[in-house]
């Protein structure tokens, strides 16, 4: 957020740029948040700062789909494209002072929170886990397990059917052994459906 003292500066505003289709979705980490809330639309809104959160009148907007799966770096390959969408569409007329502005709508509006935590536990649900591996991916510093060292990891998917079960990655793996496993098809199981777990790093 900027002071007054900076936003009166420019003599027709100053544009900012938030990779959610406000007015949902404003504040912190939204790729991050977004993933983890296993939101399936993703957008690019252009809005006029204010000395708010995200809050100033839009500009524009364009939304896009966010498939199942998606890992943050897919989100930002998608960010880029449709904020060049964007300036395409609206560079002729930025220094327009009649150019139309659309209040967002309070009511709809939400707020994201700043993520705690990028470790994987056990008792997270399998639907948890994969979503916190998408969030976490590459260009952020990855989910991990923990045990005397961290395992992250960097990409991953979930499937159905029957599957190695000597590849079953279990709390009671040392690190070293999940890793192994990972590397002949790894996976985490809960119920019919497993996670495996695609790019690792022992760290």
């Amino acid at each position: 957020m900027l002071p007054d003292t900076i936003l009166n500066i420019p003599k027709y505003g100053v544009i900012g740029s938030h990779p959610t289709m406000l007015p949902k979705g404003r504040g912190p980490a939204p790729i991050i948040n977004t993933l983890l809330g296993g939101i399936s639309l993703g957008g690019v809104s252009f809005f006029y700062v204010d000395g708010g959160m995200d809050s100033g009148d839009l500009l524009d907007q364009e939304a896009f789909e966010i498939t199942y799966n998606d890992h943050a770096l897919d989100i930002y390959k998608k960010v880029i494209d449709t904020g060049k969408t964007l300036i395409r569409r609206n560079l002729s007329h930025l220094l327009n002072p009649m150019v139309y502005r659309t209040p967002q709508l309070e009511n709809f509006a939400t707020v994201f929170e700043k993520p705690t935590s990028n470790e994987l536990f056990w008792e997270d649900s399998l639907e948890m886990k994969y979503r916190k591996i998408k969030a976490f991916s590459h260009p952020y510093n990855g989910a991990y397990l923990k045990k005397d060292k961290l395992l992250i990891i960097w990409r991953a998917k979930i499937v159905l059917g029957a599957l190695n079960p000597l590849l079953e990655i279990t709390s009671e793996d040392s690190l070293n052994e999940m890793y192994r496993k990972v590397l002949e098809g790894g996976y985490i199981k809960e119920g019919e459906r497993k996670l495996i777990l695609l790019d690792v790093a022992l760290s």
